[in-house]
């Protein structure tokens, strides 16, 4: 740890935690598996339905439960 942090303080290198990951992520609006999204959370449910493409050329595992899940929304 000493030497990444020597070797990277001429860089502008400085520790970071989870904590800071999780909070520049949740501004950038991606959510991590098993937080903000799970097997019981739809994309529609974590306000990310704008990743679903339905107009996208071919099928897709789950296209009809996420259609499904898109009109309730």
């Amino acid at each position: 740890w000493q030497a990444l942090t020597e070797a990277g303080a001429g860089l502008g290198l400085v520790p970071a935690g989870l904590s800071c990951r999780d909070t520049l992520r949740l501004e950038a609006g991606m959510p991590l598996y098993g937080h903000e999204l799970t097997k019981a959370t739809t994309p529609f449910d974590a306000g990310l339905g704008r990743v679903v493409k339905f107009e996208k050329a071919g099928d897709f595992v789950g296209r009809a439960a996420l259609a499904a899940a898109a009109e309730k929304a």
